[in-house]
């Protein structure tokens, strides 16, 4: 069962042993049985064994913290390493404690972007634990760490020859997922997971029509034999670049709404990586 929602100006993050900032969410982190039932003798009823254990993935949102962008970089680039991973809940005095060890993270989530809207936006990552301990700790604090929201109305993005960062009015929420295979060493009934592969999304993007014209020509021209570079920019709410996605093999898969208020696209992307 998952946890309540918890949000936090004083959920902490430690990666790797380094606090790196505040967390906005926390779900998830809690152990699963796996039962199987065993007839016995001439007994009419089963007996249920607890077969395996492991532990649900933990959700959590997150700023433009660096050490993340630096664990999603190299995850992005198949350069995968557990991650210790502790969270630290707690003012002035007694606080929680949840340690979660060799880590992957299993889904890279970016915010949905809209150019009308004013609010805050974040990361939301989906962590994968081999082992959870929680337990009491003393907090001594006088201020929180940074959360180092990103905005949710200022981005850019450029596709080469078809968009050159302003068009897009909106860019609906997307979702890389890093495919875990699941194995057991020994005779040990707790899961363990390896990272396989990555599933890069189809992006959803909104523009006026007037402004679509050349992303349309692409499409016609294309016919889906050339595929293009492009290049997302999201910002900190105070303006500035907090990070930069490099887009790959772009190519439009359907295009929607040329004579209604806001066309739509949908862009499939073969490749994401983490730029300067």
């Amino acid at each position: 069962m998952s946890n309540p929602r918890i949000v936090g100006h004083h959920m902490i993050l430690i990666l790797d042993g380094h606090e790196v900032g505040t967390v906005a969410y926390l779900a998830g982190g809690q152990p699963v049985g796996h039962n199987t039932e065993q007839s016995v003798g001439l007994s009419l009823s089963d007996i249920r064994r607890l077969s395996a254990t492991e532990v649900e993935p933990f959700v959590v949102e997150v700023g433009g913290l660096r050490p993340v962008l630096g664990w999603i970089d190299s995850t992005l680039s198949r350069q995968y390493a557990d991650r210790t991973f502790e969270l630290r809940q707690g003012r002035e005095g007694q606080g929680l404690s949840r340690n979660a060890f060799k880590c992957s993270l299993a889904e890279i989530t970016f915010p949905a972007l809209d150019r009308r809207s004013a609010g805050d936006a974040f990361l939301k990552l989906k962590v994968q634990p081999e082992r959870v301990e929680t337990r009491r700790t003393n907090v001594q604090r006088r201020h929180s760490p940074p959360m180092l929201p990103l905005s949710s109305h200022t981005f850019r993005l450029s596709i080469d020859g078809a968009l050159d960062g302003h068009e897009v009015q909106r860019m609906e929420a997307f979702t890389i997922k890093v495919g875990l295979k699941k194995y057991y060493v020994g005779e040990s009934r707790v899961a363990a997971f390896a990272p396989s592969n990555l599933a890069f999304p189809d992006f959803t993007i909104h523009l006026v029509p007037t402004q679509a014209q050349r992303l349309k020509s692409w499409h016609e021209a294309s016919q889906g034999t050339a595929s293009r570079k492009g290049r997302l920019e999201l910002f900190s709410r105070g303006g500035t670049r907090a990070m930069t996605l490099e887009l790959a093999e772009l190519d439009i898969v359907s295009l929607a709404g040329m004579n209604t208020a806001s066309a739509k696209f949908n862009i499939a992307c073969g490749k994401i990586t983490l730029g300067s």
